[in-house]
């Protein structure tokens, strides 16, 4: 199998181990192999002056640590206000919907059950 299929397959566990081999696989034992979500990174270069840089090492402090936090930080912030708006295009639609027949409905498919 190619193509899409094989990649969403991938995920599954392998059928050739059984139940109870799966539970007691070792951590460094994979029971699924990602085929197209492998990570790839980039470098991105950050100038600050020299005296930042020797006080961050004189504290032990990594400054690329410092870089990758910050970004992954932003980004947070980046994705929260993306789903924010979302969020309130979502609740304009919502607020139109009437509750009680919504109510009513689920009500109905579990008597009919």
């Amino acid at each position: 199998m190619s193509g899409v299929g094989a990649n969403i397959l991938a995920w599954f566990p392998r059928p050739s181990l059984s139940l109870e081999q799966r539970i007691r696989c070792k951590p460094n034992i994979p029971t699924f192999i990602p085929t197209t979500m492998t990570t790839k990174y980039v470098t991105i270069s950050v100038k600050v002056p020299r005296e930042v840089k020797e006080e961050l090492e004189r504290a032990g402090v990594k400054p690329g640590r410092v870089a990758k936090e910050a970004i992954m930080k932003k980004l947070a912030e980046v994705r929260l206000k993306k789903l924010e708006e979302r969020a309130e295009e979502l609740r304009e639609v919502l607020e139109r919907v009437d509750v009680q027949r919504v109510v009513s409905y689920i009500r109905e498919d579990r008597e009919s059950r």
